[in-house]
């Protein structure tokens, strides 16, 4: 291994530890159909998107290729998980995930063109040689990209509320299975019926009720808060 692939490593590690934020182990009990991963961390349910990609959604080019993959690869599986420091504030997190074989999922979805670059994210140069590599092959999202971009066009506010709405019916299926999930806000230390998801800037979900009084939240089965908080 010469100097310059070594330098070139060491590069990619430091880019990757300091952009990174929570690393933690959990199970993947959905994925939905806009390719946010749910996981079980614990005993709270937790979501994730892929970070520094973009992957198409449902009505999408190439959009089953890759939900398929996903569904494949970490459905019912254990998975290391790295949340991104850019996604702190989000209520999906930005994420790498990493198989029980130690396979980046992000860029396995780069090098068979089923996802692209999110340049907004400042991504590591890595992610960017491996999405080169499938775009001079024309693979996949590259040989269709003018179709993709058209279909990207669509108002960001209605992809958001679909997948917020997939999140939610997510945990409400939970809740018929007889597990009702219930939704903290960290701010006040309350804890609300799952109805209250959208009323809440930064919930934190947690399995059970009795998960939320372990933690230290007091419990308001009745109503919402009034302003999202």
């Amino acid at each position: 291994m010469n100097i310059r692939t070594i330098l070139s490593l060491f590069c990619l590690f430091i880019t990757f530890f300091t952009q990174a934020g929570d690393l933690y182990y959990a199970k993947v009990v959905k994925v939905d159909s806009n390719n946010v991963i749910h996981l079980l961390k614990g005993e709270s349910i937790r979501a994730i998107s892929l970070g520094y990609i973009t992957t198409p959604v449902e009505g999408e080019v190439y959009h089953t290729e890759v939900n398929s993959l996903l569904n494949d690869t970490l459905l019912g599986n254990w998975v290391k998980i790295t949340e991104l420091s850019y996604g702190a504030n989000a209520i999906v997190k930005p994420a790498l995930v990493r198989t029980r074989d130690l396979e980046l999922v992000n860029t396995l979805l780069l090098q068979k063109g089923l996802a692209i670059p999110n340049h907004k994210t400042s991504p590591p140069q890595a992610i960017n040689t491996h999405a080169q590599k499938a775009r001079e092959k024309s693979l996949g999202l590259w040989g269709e990209l003018a179709l993709f971009n058209h279909q990207r066009s669509e108002p960001t506010r209605s992809r958001i509320k679909i997948m917020m709405e997939n999140y939610k019916a997510s945990l409400e299926k939970a809740k018929l299975k007889g597990v009702e999930p219930y939704v903290g806000d960290s701010k006040t230390n309350i804890a609300y019926k799952l109805k209250c998801l959208m009323s809440i800037s930064k919930p934190l979900m947690f399995a059970t009720k009795y998960v939320a009084l372990n933690k230290g939240y007091t419990l308001e089965v009745n109503k919402c808060p009034k302003n999202k908080s």
